[in-house]
């Protein structure tokens, strides 16, 4: 019999706990002490109904290797059935008996038959399962590219009311299998074995396994840890030979879908796999898993210091409009504080939890030879069956909808504990959030139940017994029932709690004029919050503002909020991004203005804010935003378009993963077409050519997700980037197709590009594209392409990835290729875009500068000429001209044949942002790239340095005056440029000694701003001898051996450095907003060009010379 163990295992190498962390980390874009292992507990718990049976056939023995040598012969039962005939097992263990009532499965033919909520994606077409209590929809007949791109799963579910009309919001995700990290299952057929009318519906899906187009195991591992899947049992190269059939039953008292999921092997041999289901949030809420590390709701995610999986009893997906939970069957050997029934990690609000194991270590780390007595494989002998199942619930804004039924389920000895919240007054106090928060001892806590008030105040929930904390919430309030103690079987009534007063506090934000303005507004405690805001024991930790503030307001165009505020010493300000003032406007020296309120005041706050920098003639733009539609964000659409307004966004372009999303219609319901508008995009997220994003778009609103492009080409040889700009391109309209973060297993990294060369040296076969040969003396794979018109320079905050991408777009460059550098959020939380930073600013023509006026077509040729910036803070112009009187601007081409030209760069920063050097890149040639693929990362030279000197009398200017004066720091600083050969000359705006942009930001980033290029022409034919357009020929021609002679070839045992784990998680963090602010480390070895180190100090209209200088090419 197949046995389910965790041995003790030595402590696992560095470099394997790494790259550990990498699989799931790719599987998912982020606890109570493990039970003791046992050498003779089954796979399967007891087989009561509602719990995992053991197969009926499964052998005592095992050949003990993960059956890939087809040399080794088993015997097949003289009667299997063929490949992909449904998987017949017993099903009464399994599922709930036939009752009384009104139950059905069938297909969706009507409208009405469909779900509502923002989480909407079911079809007619679908099939559903209902009862009197919820209805629950399955997907079938077509495809959408994403994490679960094949159909048979549920899309859609929802609790019915007692008339049988929707009680909530359908806000799932999906939820898919995953086999051996790599693959899925994709349906051939659905079968409605029982219609309900006997009493039971049964819904059956048989298919066959598929690669997960969404995660290339091999490359992406190997782009980052070569050799790692050596190491495990997992072959991700071997498609596993199963059928299966995926069973959905529901009963008419069934409180939930009961989901059976059977394999049968039709291997020559015995074959061991892992049975994961990847959970996708869907919508707006939070994970909540009572025996997660957080005590709660959210989860920490996977990284360098977190290894371990959370022991999972159930997984709920909670937002308040709606909410679902998912329980797999419990394995006894697992049990702790609730019965467990596997491990989960998340990354970035994708889930997987994997049946019968909850150490992952274990299972990737075990014993080839001992898969039968290793936690969570399934090893199965030809035409042998074998199943997992979960239960799946759904339920209302209030986590005891579904939490007391699942504590029934699961057999745990509850008692129902209720009461009543009152307000100050003696009021009910609906729609109050009450947790239940066990004392585990030692200090610790875990929540294990959470309520919603109804409209008189009341709430009920069950609890096992324990010592718990009663916290009753509503805004700017709480009250505490301590010292709670239940017993089982003894129901409570905790009477009234009672939530305090609270202060009322109204703000106005207006401009200098007096006329009503977005903003945001941020409150901070002093001295720390503590309780005064919620913890992860109450709601997850991403939905609370960073640097410990106790709220943040997204303010739209009306200009004015209200909310409560416990009694307390406070500090406020309000800002609107990088382009305005500040309120109060020594917000950042003194982290804003200092309320103290006590219970029942109402203080009135009128903050002034106005834009002070001039940035006529360009609209700021950000072309990489994440909400809802991407797995890994949990924001609404509303909320992502309030974050922007309120930072002073001109253009948001959507790019969500795979899903085409449009923000016009949330811009227009806000009323806020004057002062935002936006583009549909979407990021198209493959593991195999890196993330690309292209806009405009088109929504398709008839298709799943918008209808993104299926870069898989349904599950055959994947797009290449050539391929896939052609598709994108062909349209009558010019579009922006953009390279996201290229490092790591961005498209550069995972390529193993020379971008000098315009040549690849990755395995084709390996990333799944159509066939090729190598070029048999360079190398070259040939899926490089020039078909890409802009790249990510500037993606988040961190440095590392800023100076690698520079270094590969300025080599691009200097070789006659400039796609559009671009400066990017890449935001996927609530608060990761803070003051709509960073962002790009695309200079247009006259009169449409203004969101409003935008015309599309000719925005996105500016964006693909090259006329624009990129910054985190500083906005810059610059204007060059010749002898002749001729100017040119950023993008532009000029003639100095006659001899130097002269630059003004003009440099502005709102008073409560600081700059301190010009920095000028022309014609760079050396310490540019590494070998193929690999990001160098430390800071790169300039060409010139020139340090800017501020006097406040000469250079700071007043824009506006009402309460306050509205001032910015304005500087032009003139830098001569000379060159006898065609150039190309970028400048960069620093703040290397100058203070962070907190609070306006909550990033602790130094100003930093870059233009892209002009170039200057010094021979009469126009930019058309690019300084590295002869080495780069010449390097077309040098054979892979001497190519790659820096690569270090060094074993999978080495130690692993510091420097691997950081590469390792940045190159697969699936939001960048938390990137850590560092300055990359120097690699030694590499030339450092002609560099020009002047100390002259910079004023307004000073002369500063730049020369450039033709070497011989990027030492490497």
């Amino acid at each position: 019999m197949l046995r389910l163990v965790s041995p003790r295992l030595p402590g696992p190498h560095p470099r394997v706990l790494a790259a550990l962390s990498l699989v799931f980390l790719l599987v998912a874009c982020s606890s109570d002490e493990p039970a003791e292992p046992t050498d003779t507990e089954s796979t399967a718990p007891d087989t009561r109904p509602g719990s995992t049976p053991p197969p009926s056939d499964v052998s005592g023995t095992s050949s003990g290797d993960i059956g890939t040598d087809p040399s080794t012969d088993a015997s097949f039962p003289p009667t299997m059935p063929s490949p992909g005939e449904t998987v017949e097992i017993d099903l009464g263990p399994w599922i709930d008996p036939p009752g009384e009532g009104r139950v059905i499965a069938a297909q969706v033919e009507r409208e009405e038959q469909l779900l509502e909520g923002e989480g909407r994606e079911a079809r007619i077409g679908d099939y559903f399962l209902e009862n009197d209590h919820a209805r629950y929809i399955i997907e079938f007949g077509d495809r959408a590219i994403g994490p679960c791109a094949w159909d048979g799963n549920p899309i859609d579910v929802a609790p019915l009311g007692p008339d049988g009309t929707q009680a909530a919001q359908t806000i799932i995700g999906q939820i898919c299998l995953l086999l051996n990290v790599g693959q899925t299952f994709r349906p051939e057929r659905v079968e409605v074995i029982e219609d309900g009318s006997d009493g039971r519906a049964i819904l059956a899906v048989t298919g066959r396994t598929a690669w997960l187009d969404f995660l290339n195991l091999r490359s992406m591992v190997d782009s980052v840890v070569p050799g790692f899947l050596a190491l495990v049992p997992i072959d991700p190269d071997f498609q596993l030979p199963l059928t299966i059939t995926v069973y959905y039953a529901l009963s008419p008292d069934s409180r939930s879908l009961r989901v059976v999921t059977a394999f049968r092997s039709h291997h020559d041999r015995r074959i061991h796999f892992v049975a994961t289901h990847l959970v996708l949030s869907g919508s707006t809420g939070s994970f909540f898993t009572p025996l997660g590390s957080t005590g709660g709701f959210g989860y920490r995610s996977l990284g360098a210091d977190n290894l371990d999986s959370d022991p999972i009893s159930f997984l709920s997906y909670l937002t308040a409009h709606g909410h679902y939970t998912f329980v797999p069957d419990p394995h006894e050997r697992l049990a702790r504080r609730l019965p467990v029934g596997g491990g989960m990690i998340a990354v970035s609000g994708a889930a997987t939890v994997t049946h019968g194991a909850d150490d992952l270590v274990g299972v990737l780390l075990a014993n080839p030879r001992r898969l039968d007595t290793t936690a969570g494989y399934i090893g199965l002998d030809p035409g042998e069956t074998a199943a997992v199942g979960y239960r799946l619930h759904t339920g209302t804004g209030s986590l005891q909808t579904t939490v007391d039924q699942v504590y029934a389920d699961l057999g745990v000895d509850t008692a129902p504990v209720h009461g009543t919240v009152v307000d100050h007054e003696g009021a009910a106090a609906p729609n109050a959030i009450v947790t239940a928060v066990e004392q585990v001892g030692e200090g610790r806590e875990r929540t294990l139940n959470q309520a919603r008030t109804d409209d008189e105040g009341r709430f009920s929930m069950a609890l096992p017994e324990g010592d718990y904390t009663l916290r009753a919430r509503a805004d700017g309030s709480l009250a505490l029932r301590e010292d709670l103690r239940v017993d089982a079987g003894a129901p409570i009534d905790v009477g009234t709690l009672a939530l305090p007063e609270s202060a009322t506090v109204q703000v106005h934000i207006r401009s200098a004029a007096g006329d009503p303005v977005p903003g945001r507004v941020t409150v901070a405690c002093e001295g720390g919050c503590g309780l005064r805001r919620p913890d992860s024991l109450e709601v997850e930790g991403a939905f609370q503002p960073p640097l410990g503030w106790e709220r943040i307001v997204f303010v739209g165009v009306e200009g004015q909020t209200r909310f409560e505020l416990a009694p307390g010493r406070y500090r406020v300000h309000v800002t609107r991004g990088m382009t305005w003032s500040t309120w109060p406007t020594d917000t950042v020296q003194s982290g804003g203005h200092l309320i103290d309120v006590d219970a029942g005041d109402e203080l009135t706050l009128d903050a002034e804010i106005d834009r002070v920098v001039d940035t006529t003639g360009a609209l700021g733009a950000d072309f990489h935003i994440h909400a809802m539609a991407s797995p890994d964000s949990s924001v609404a659409d509303r909320t992502r378009v309030l974050d922007f307004l309120a930072g002073g966004l001109d253009v948001m372009v959507s790019s969500d993963h795979d899903a085409v999303t449009d923000f016009a219609p949330t811009i227009a319901a806000l009323g806020a077409g004057d002062q935002i508008t936006s583009l549909i995009g979407n990021e198209i997220t493959t593991p195999n050519i890196g993330h690309i994003n292209a806009f405009p778009l088109e929504r398709d609103e008839d298709a799943r997700r918008g209808g993104p492009v299926d870069w898989s080409n349904e599950g055959g040889d994947h797009l290449t980037l050539a391929q896939l700009a052609a598709r994108i391109f062909d349209v009558d309209y010019e579009r922006v197709l953009q390279v996201n973060h290229p490092a790591g297993t961005g498209t550069f990294g995972v390529m193993k590009a020379d971008v000098l060369t315009g040549q690849s040296f990755a395995n084709r076969e390996e990333l799944r594209m159509p066939p090729g040969d190598a070029d048999p003396e360079t190398g070259d794979t040939g899926l490089w392409t020039d078909d890409f018109t802009a790249v990510e320079i500037m993606n988040g905050f961190g440095t590392g990835n800023f100076w690698s991408g520079t270094r590969w777009w300025m080599t691009m460059i200097a070789r006659g290729f400039s796609p559009a550098g671009t400066a990017v959020s890449d935001t996927h939380g609530i608060y990761g875009s803070l003051g709509a930073s960073p962002r790009s600013f695309v200079f247009v023509d006259p009169g449409t500068d203004t969101p409003a006026s935008m015309q599309t077509d000719r925005f996105v040729r500016s964006i693909n000429s090259g006329r624009l910036i990129g910054t985190n803070g500083p906005f810059v112009t610059v204007e060059v001209s010749n002898t002749a009187g001729d100017v040119a601007r950023i993008g532009d081409t000029l003639d100095v044949q006659d001899g130097p030209a002269t630059a003004l760069v003009r440099i502005q920063t709102p008073e409560w942002m600081q700059v301190d050097t010009l920095d000028l890149y022309m014609n760079v040639e050396d310490d540019l790239i590494g070998d193929p693929g690999q990001a160098l990362t430390h800071p790169l030279e300039p060409t010139r340095r020139i340090p800017l000197d501020w006097n406040p009398q000469e250079h700071l200017v007043t824009i506006a005056t009402g309460e306050n004066e509205h001032r910015r720091w304005e500087q032009t600083v003139t830098v001569e440029l000379d060159t006898d050969t065609d150039a190309w000359v970028i400048f960069m705006v620093r703040g290397l000694q100058t203070p962070n942009m907190r609070p306006v930001l909550s990033s602790g980033a130094q100003p930093l701003a870059f233009t892209n290029p002009l170039f200057l022409d010094a021979d009469g034919g126009g930019y058309d001898n690019p300084p590295l357009a002869g080495l780069a020929a010449q390097r077309r021609t040098i054979s892979a051996p001497l190519r790659f002679r820096h690569v270090s070839g060094r074993p999978v045992s080495d130690t692993l450095t510091p420097e691997d784990v950081g590469a390792l998680f940045d190159a697969l963090r699936c939001g960048v907003e938390d990137h850590v602010d560092g300055h990359g480390h120097h690699h030694h070895g590499h030339g450092h060009g002609h560099h020009h180190h002047g100390h002259d100090h910079g004023h307004g209209h000073h002369h500063h010379h730049g020369h450039g200088h033709h070497h011989h090419g990027p030492r490497r």
